[in-house]
């Protein structure tokens, strides 16, 4: 089976110094609207350990990648689902607003 890499699906492999799905996932985590919970404090959480983990609103995420890597909404959407898939990032929602958070 042939690993597949950032590179031969996404054609981002190299910017900002990105060479592997848990690198991107860190770039993502390091982006300047993902926060502490403090900022979504209102949401109803199922797990208070979430209340721990740096979220942002998946539109937002979206948004990065379309202006950083310069790709479509559509690959924006395929790379967080691969990030949610490799376990690399976690999908909730907050008040109907999808999220996606990282471990730390």
């Amino acid at each position: 089976m042939i690993k597949r890499t950032v590179a031969n699906i996404y054609g981002i492999k190299g910017s900002y110094n990105i060479h592997s799905w848990y690198g991107l996932a860190s770039f993502m985590e390091r982006y300047e609207r993902v926060r502490r919970c403090e900022k979504y404090n209102k949401c109803e959480y199922d797990r208070k350990h979430i209340k721990c983990k740096k979220i942002i609103k998946r539109k937002d995420l979206v948004l990065m990648q379309e202006s950083r890597f310069q790709i479509s909404e559509t690959v924006a959407e395929k790379v967080i689902d691969m990030l949610l898939t490799r376990d690399l990032a976690h999908a909730f929602r907050c008040s109907g607003v999808a999220m996606i958070y990282f471990d730390e």
